[in-house]
């Protein structure tokens, strides 16, 4: 199956926000699913980070549909302590015309 159909490429503006100080960020080492046609390969990946754009059902919790995105900017401004992790960022599912279906696709996706 091919779950890239589920996600959305990873928004260009998390990787804005990089560090000035000359170190290696992980913004730069991960395999990151940053365009239309790029899903990154997932073998020998060991951690893929997933968002998921939803808050159809989040009472009182409005706006936290945009959480995958504010995460991915301070996670990506982190210093790679590795050459090469294994880590992915496969982006974030599509929503679904009703929240069951944006259920039914991240499960369908990380299964």
């Amino acid at each position: 199956m091919d779950i890239s159909l589920y996600f959305d490429p990873v928004s260009p503006e998390v990787f804005e926000f990089s560090s000035p100080t000359g170190h290696k960020c992980i913004s730069e080492v991960i395999k990151a699913h940053k365009e239309e046609g790029s899903f990154p390969d997932l073998d020998y990946v060991k951690l893929a980070l997933v968002g998921i754009n939803e808050d159809r059902a989040s009472l009182m919790n409005k706006g936290c549909a945009r959480g995958p995105d504010y995460v991915r900017r301070y996670f990506y401004n982190l210093f790679s302590h590795w050459n090469e992790p294994a880590m992915a960022d496969l982006g974030n599912i599509k929503r679904g015309h009703s929240v069951d279906d944006t259920y039914f696709a991240a499960k369908e996706a990380i299964a």
